[in-house]
């Protein structure tokens, strides 16, 4: 976990220094499609400190969803939304409860040939593994129904410890350019 917000921290502080546009897309289903929206609010508008806001995309329009499904299958729907939005060095987040999730994993692969860095978010499986740079597997068989919400539940409670880590990492550098403009 402290890789991934070390990494999604300096994306937001290269934007920050350099004027670069990266950027954190994050997707799901289901509840996952639900906590996607929910982490990219947290950079979007904030977390727990006043900063300034963090480009961060959940792939959730439904209508764009719903075609891509049509068109190309259900399990390219978020591979399509991620060749038009995503860029390299961008981060492209995938949570699946499973780790087996067709169209995340198609997501991250689609992801990963654009250069993205990639992360997952799983249950015990370890197929996202395979295909994420950076995978947080909460250690818990999702085929046990006892199991999902505490997942969800992890995902979410692992999503906002991140957000805590780059709101401080954001907070610091801040302060740090306040101090070169004043540096009284």
């Amino acid at each position: 976990l402290d890789s991934m917000a070390r990494i999604i921290g300096d994306i937001y502080k290269q934007n920050i220094l350099h004027n670069e546009r990266r950027r954190l897309v994050i997707f799901g289903n289901g509840g996952s499609f639900q906590q996607a929206a929910h982490i990219a609010a947290e950079f979007t508008i904030r977390f727990q400190r006043e900063r300034r806001s963090l480009e961060a995309i959940a792939l959730t329009c439904g209508e764009e969803l719903s075609a891509g499904a049509n068109d190309f299958g259900f399990a390219y729907a978020f591979s399509r939304q991620i060749e038009s939005k995503v860029r390299a060095y961008d981060v492209a987040f995938g949570l699946t409860t499973s780790g087996t999730s067709q169209n995340v994993l198609e997501g991250l692969k689609k992801a990963r040939e654009l250069r993205a860095v990639t992360m997952a978010f799983t249950g015990a499986n370890p197929i996202s593994r395979k295909i994420a740079d950076y995978c947080y597997a909460v250690p818990l068989d999702s085929t046990q129904k006892e199991n999902v919400a505490l997942i969800q539940v992890a995902h979410l409670l692992c999503g906002h410890y991140i957000c805590d880590q780059v709101d401080e990492a954001i907070a610091e550098l801040e302060r740090e350019l306040r101090e070169k403009d004043d540096p009284r």
